[in-house]
């Protein structure tokens, strides 16, 4: 299996939204068991509705909580993001984002929350929600975040046999990537050409990712093992042994690559 498949599936398991969306809905028996079991938790939410009205409502991810993992709540206090104490939460743990979501010490015992990367357990052993929903607002930039990406698909005429680059867009999207322009630009064109000197690019068909890239986490942190990261921001994709046995073009050696298949087999 390679890498992006492996990514692609330990993904599912690590973004808060495909979490819970792959869990199948408890019964009430069940939600009571699990509350007898690990106990129930406490939870301080903050918003901020002045700056970012369209901001993910932290209301929903609690009740998928509830939903989906079983989670028993006691309390649920919203905090508005400038008061006192959603202040002083900020600061004590270091939040960078809005809504913000803190979770008491008992949610430790729920299996979810065991292994996770959507969020750290403090030293006090409460859960703070760290890989915030789009869109948020980020405190240390000043701005909502939206993650409205464009994405352009270089591509290549001669070269018909070549893997199909709107792969690339079905990849991102498991990543929760929001592609708000997309075009297709020939290697043959003056904007192609363009393309390829500045950002290097010695293999076609590939993909180029706006800055906005970087506001999904989860994407930025893997990217290095599939591509580059230009000088301006926009994400390259380069590293082609991740896609397995599929025909491009390589530009530097000024001829279509067909890799050796199984017999039987068909290219991507």
């Amino acid at each position: 299996m390679g890498t992006l498949s492996v990514l692609l599936l330990a993904l599912i398991a690590a973004i808060f939204g495909a979490v819970f969306t792959t869990m199948m809905t408890r019964t009430m028996q069940e939600k009571q068991a699990l509350a007898d079991a690990y106990g129930i938790v406490n939870a301080t939410l903050i918003v901020d509705p002045i700056r970012c009205k369209d901001c993910t409502d932290p209301l929903f991810l609690i009740d998928r909580l509830k939903e989906g993992a079983g989670v028993s709540f006691r309390d649920e206090k919203v905090l508005q993001s400038g008061t006192e104490e959603a202040s002083a939460l900020i600061d004590k743990y270091k939040i960078k984002k809005i809504p913000a979501m803190i979770l008491t010490a008992d949610v430790a015992a729920y299996p979810l929350f065991q292994n996770t990367a959507i969020g750290s357990m403090e030293s006090d052993g409460a859960f703070v929600l760290r890989d915030v929903p789009l869109p948020y607002f980020d405190l240390t930039r000043e701005r909502v975040v939206r993650g409205d990406a464009t994405l352009i698909m270089i591509t290549s005429a001669s070269c018909r046999d070549c893997y199909d680059v709107e792969n690339h867009e079905k990849i991102l999207a498991t990543f929760g990537v929001q592609i708000a322009a997309r075009k297709k630009v020939d290697i043959a064109s003056v904007e192609g050409k363009k393309l390829i000197r500045q950002y290097g690019i010695t293999k076609v068909p590939t993909i180029l990712l706006s800055p906005e890239a970087n506001d999904y986490a989860q994407l930025a942190k893997i990217w290095a093992q599939v591509g580059t990261i230009a000088p301006d921001g926009w994400y390259v994709f380069n590293k082609f042994q991740e896609l397995g046995p599929v025909v491009y073009n390589d530009l530097a050696l000024r001829k279509i690559i067909r890799p050796a298949l199984p017999q039987g087999a068909v290219p991507k």
